[in-house]
């Protein structure tokens, strides 16, 4: 419980920083206003994302049938990369304009997790019908993946460019098994 607790006082205070960074971009008047690149956010929040993500692991170590340890996990990582996806200026991770940056792949390697975090709740529950917090979540991850064809055929295209492809297969595999609808 507290572990899980203090994941969730760090995802508020994730929230809060990724607000208050594009608060003082939108605030800037006329032509000097402020464009956020993503990667700003990014590495603003990191270092606190890594800490809540680590008290939602601990979370879950501890109490492993509670669902809270992985859907806030989840609702952490959707709502970071919502913010980057909107810094970005991109509507799926498709169209993320820089495939291999430090967002692109911050952004695949957390869609991994999350897809992993959320077939788990899925097996816990088994036949039992998904709660409102499950559905949303699944709502949301298909907002960040977008088009799947566009972004499993740019992830394609990657590993052949790559010379450290692994995380980019991972990648691309969740991608291949989301696109069927987790089946």
């Amino acid at each position: 419980y507290h572990h899980h607790s203090l994941g969730m006082v760090r995802r508020f205070w994730i929230a809060d920083k990724i607000r208050s960074i594009l608060v003082d971009a939108s605030e800037q008047k006329g032509s000097h206003r402020k464009i956020v690149e993503p990667n700003i956010i990014l590495s603003e929040i990191n270092e606190l994302a890594a800490k809540a993500f680590a008290d939602f692991s601990r979370a879950r170590e501890l109490d492993p049938n509670d669902d809270h340890g992985y859907i806030t996990h989840i609702q952490l990582i959707l709502a970071i990369s919502e913010a980057l996806m909107t810094a970005a200026r991109a509507d799926g991770l498709a169209r993320l304009e820089d495939q291999t940056g430090m967002v692109a792949t911050w952004l695949r390697d957390q869609m991994v997790i999350a897809e992993e975090l959320l077939t788990d709740v899925q097996h816990k529950r088994a036949e039992a019908p998904p709660s409102r917090f499950e559905l949303s979540c699944v709502g949301q991850l298909a907002r960040i993946w977008g088009n799947f064809n566009s972004i499993i055929s740019s992830w394609e295209e990657l590993i052949s460019l790559s010379r450290d492809s692994v995380y980019i297969r991972r990648a691309l595999a969740t991608a291949y098994f989301a696109r069927r609808h987790r089946e």
